[in-house]
């Protein structure tokens, strides 16, 4: 096993993670949406948190993909490197949207915004889903 294929795996690892950490929110989130004020508080609580350890995860994400670039190169990484690109860039975009809309609800103490950070959520979960399986095709040795 090479330093490459290490790198691969925590690669791996960290979108499995971005994948595990989102849904987890999304379903946290819409329980959120079913019940009463001091549920959705705790519940909101938990998904800051989870947010927050989101933060790592997707700086990990673009710093381990980076790595592998450096290590491997881009020769022949075809569509399914690209179509991964798009998916990390997605899923940067989702998390990011989604814990502004988090942090906004717990400044200004409201959960107006449940609906659409839950629709980040679920877009952030299908796109790293997705990045996971690209990985693997562009990346394989």
């Amino acid at each position: 096993m090479t330093f490459y294929h290490v790198v691969l795996m925590w690669h791996l690892v960290v979108i499995a993670m971005g994948v595990g950490m989102t849904f987890s929110n999304w379903w946290n989130n819409h329980l959120a949406q079913n019940n009463g004020d001091e549920f959705q508080k705790g519940l909101g609580l938990q998904r800051r948190g989870i947010g927050k350890i989101g933060d790592g995860v997707i700086t990990f994400i673009w710093l381990s993909g980076a790595l592998l670039l450096v290590l491997r190169g881009l020769g022949g990484l075809g569509v399914a490197f690209g179509l991964k690109m798009a998916c990390v860039v997605g899923i940067t975009f989702c998390h990011a949207r989604a814990r502004g809309m988090g942090e906004r609800m717990f400044r200004e103490g409201h959960r107006s915004l449940l609906k659409d950070q839950g629709f980040m959520m679920l877009g952030g979960w299908l796109l790293a889903s997705l990045a996971i399986v690209c990985a693997i095709v562009a990346f394989r040795t």
